[in-house]
């Protein structure tokens, strides 16, 4: 009886050695051949691109700049815009295939704007923050955003979007009534947001959208395309039409200091690029202008998938 029990046991044994070998074994099932090419670039994810090696000095520093730049520039584009999430690939292409051709000029005004702006620009946003109490800031940036509805309307309207231009009007009637000549921003509150355009985002929706980087004197980056529309976009504001010269040029140049006030804010991210302030002013202007065009495509559309959250959700002003 002793001896069956051991034999059963023993067989258990042997079986289950047999068994762990049969699925220890390799697979027999043919596999298809793999074969390895050696590149000179380091093999990264396919939903990365390859990134290349280089041992020269200056071309290090240089893709650092260029790296460096790229990571503040979308801060910056997140921080101007609004967005907590990075801009569409389709941005991004638009950004690369601008030229910058005149990139010798550009650097040498790029070097006198940013001495105009550290001496005078600069130290005056600073006074005036310091010596205009805060509500009375807002509500002359405030009143400058209700007379930039007026080109933006017109370009709406140039551009065929019509929803838009409907939208900016109704915007520019009820802050220049109910929010006193546009110093409160009533209409924010009632869902209407601020929209911006200009002739060169309306010569951009006529096809020109590939323009070469171009910085202006004193007036900083811009594009070809963005400078013949600044020129335009002039004509369609209020300030040619202002009586006497000197009280138009008082006012414009007020427009441009709190211009200059609101950039304040981006202050630390543009001393965190110090190592690559020209690319990082280029970056971040071209993608924000990219952003823009880009945007433009669905204004005129109504029912985009953002917009359908004012019609399917009832508390989408709250959030």
């Amino acid at each position: 009886m002793k001896v069956a029990y051991l034999n059963k046991i023993m067989i258990s044994i042997i079986m289950a050695g047999i068994i762990s070998v049969i699925n220890a074994a390799p697979s027999t099932s043919p596999t298809a051949p793999t074969t390895t090419t050696s590149v000179s670039a380091t093999t990264t994810p396919t939903d990365n691109p390859p990134t290349f090696q280089t041992t020269n000095p200056e071309e290090q520093k240089a893709i650092g700049e260029e790296a460096t730049s790229q990571a503040s520039t979308q801060e910056l584009f997140n921080l101007i815009s609004g967005n907590t999430a990075a801009s569409p690939d389709t941005e991004t292409e638009m950004m690369t295939e601008t030229p910058d051709s005149f990139s010798g000029y550009n650097h040498v005004v790029f070097k006198i704007n940013d001495k105009l702006d550290k001496v005078i620009a600069k130290p005056a946003a600073h006074l005036y923050i310091k010596i205009v109490p805060r509500p009375l800031t807002n509500m002359i940036n405030n009143a400058f955003d209700n007379v930039d509805n007026i080109p933006t309307i017109a370009n709406d309207l140039m551009q065929a979007n019509f929803y838009q231009a409907t939208s900016d009007s109704w915007r520019l009637i009820i802050n220049s009534t109910l929010g006193v000549g546009g110093a409160f921003d009533v209409a924010a509150q009632m869902g209407l947001a601020y929209n911006y355009e200009d002739f060169g985002l309306t010569l951009a929706q006529w096809g020109w959208t590939s323009s070469s980087y171009f910085i202006i004197p004193i007036l900083g980056p811009s594009t070809v395309r963005d400078g013949l529309g600044r020129i335009v976009n002039y004509q369609l504001s209020i300030f040619p039409y202002i009586e006497p010269a000197s009280t138009r040029w008082g006012i414009y140049i007020l427009f441009l200091l709190n211009q200059r006030v609101q950039f304040l804010k981006a202050e630390d991210l543009y001393n965190s690029a110090a190592i690559a302030p020209y690319a990082f002013m280029r970056n971040a202007y071209l993608q924000r202008r990219a952003y823009l065009i880009n945007r433009n495509k669905e204004l005129n559309n109504p029912y985009t998938k953002k917009d359908m959250q004012k019609y399917y959700n009832p508390y989408y002003l709250y959030q």
